[in-house]
């Protein structure tokens, strides 16, 4: 109780200036409260997992839960946790548009390299690049999102020939063949105006339109 009646004293004759610290020896000492091992006060809140927080006069530990290891977060501990993992986890730019699991961002003007196009799809941030698919049908889907005859995609076998890999690292049963010349990349074409739809491959520095995908998956530069 020492300690309680000389805060009450410091605070009567100080008049405004506020105490930021009050440590406890026992339970008595916090009134309602609990006096923990640290030396400070908490109190009953079942907002914290173990159901008490600290109070406002426990130095590094005030406005924590008990139990937090974050005692310099203030009131940033377990409760506020979940929030700030979702302001830190990595997003997709605004300028992608969702379709199915993924987002997107169409890029027809200007004309770019396979890898220029690559470049500028990373440079969007975390988990952007060329677009990729897992089977026939997903390459199917550049169709919908492309107004472009030919659309670059994220597959090359420019490391190992004959290998395609997408920009991701993964290899995939997609294998893109026109059948006519050598090519390196991957695109998508159409079929208008002649010829067979699906994935066919091309010069790198050929020239085409591009769709940028947004999963929050990496790219892998040792795949390209």
């Amino acid at each position: 109780m020492r300690h309680a009646i000389v805060l009450v004293a410091i605070l009567a004759g100080t008049g405004c200036l506020r105490q930021t610290a009050f440590h406890c020896d026992v339970d008595s000492d916090c009134g309602s409260g609990t006096c923990e091992s640290v030396g400070y006060c908490s109190f009953v809140d079942t907002m914290c997992p173990d159901g008490r927080r600290f109070g406002d006069l426990s130095g590094p530990h005030a406005g924590t839960c008990v139990g937090s290891t974050d005692v310099d977060a203030g009131v940033d501990g377990p409760i506020d946790a979940p929030i700030d993992s979702a302001i830190d986890a990595p997003m997709c730019p605004a300028s992608y548009v969702a379709m199915g699991t993924s987002r997107y961002r169409l890029v027809t003007a200007p004309l770019a390299t396979w890898a220029a196009a690559q470049t500028d799809c990373a440079d969007d941030g975390f988990g952007t690049h060329l677009v990729v698919a897992a089977d026939v049908g997903e390459v199917a889907l550049v169709d919908t999102i492309s107004t472009a005859s030919r659309t670059w995609l994220g597959i090359t076998d420019v490391k190992v020939p004959a290998t395609w890999r997408w920009v991701t690292g993964a290899v995939g049963p997609v294998i893109p063949d026109n059948g006519v010349g050598p090519g390196d990349c991957g695109y998508y074409f159409d079929g208008l105006g002649g010829g067979v739809a699906g994935a066919q491959n091309r010069l790198c520095t050929s020239l085409y339109a591009y769709v940028c995908e947004c999963d929050l998956v990496p790219s892998d530069p040792t795949a390209f």
